[in-house]
């Protein structure tokens, strides 16, 4: 009962601050009140638990991915470029590190149920170009967006695979115009 929980097992990293994660564990949350740090009884004051080092992983975990994400898209070149506003950044960054760390086994993206191995992988392959890409997206859309969180997630996951073709589309429209 007492086994440790991996944090990552099977997504393969380039970074090496991603292969620490590896080695992270978590144990199984306490539900005994004498690990919970609860002692005595009626009118004893409940000491808070101490922090465990696996809590100290965990955290640091978050931190690490974290940095993978900025390293990946390049935050700092972003944050240079005239179009991409800190705030809208900094919301992005946090969703994607949000989605990654879940412990859930699956993650709803546009609806569908796919395995949260999958999301994160794909979102962890985004570059400076496909937030720029989403970004670009957010400024063009002209209608109302009901869950800007989910449909934020849809952008990004689907960045990958829509981001040529809108391209192209942009192009050939732009061609017949005249504009090119």
């Amino acid at each position: 009962m007492n086994s440790p929980i991996v944090l990552t097992n099977s997504v393969s990293f380039a970074s090496p601050q991603a292969a620490r994660l590896t080695h992270s564990v978590a144990r199984p949350l306490p539900t005994q009140p004498a690990s919970l740090g609860l002692r005595g009884g009626p009118g004893v004051a409940a000491s808070p638990p101490e922090r465990k080092r696996t809590e100290a992983a965990t955290q640091s975990a978050v931190e690490i991915y974290r940095d993978i994400i900025k390293e990946n898209i390049e935050y700092d070149h972003l944050l240079h470029h005239s179009k991409i506003d800190q705030e809208e950044l900094d919301g992005i960054v946090e969703l994607l590190v949000e989605t990654v760390c879940t412990a859930r086994k699956t993650i709803r993206v546009a609806g569908d149920d796919y395995p949260a191995e999958l999301v994160k992988a794909k979102l962890l392959k985004l570059n400076s170009g496909h937030i720029e890409f989403v970004m670009d997206c957010m400024r063009e859309n002209t209608t109302k967006i009901r869950n800007i969180k989910k449909y934020l997630l849809a952008v990004l996951f689907n960045a990958p695979s829509t981001m040529g073709s809108y391209y192209t589309a942009l192009v050939a429209h732009d061609m017949a115009e005249g504009k090119i």
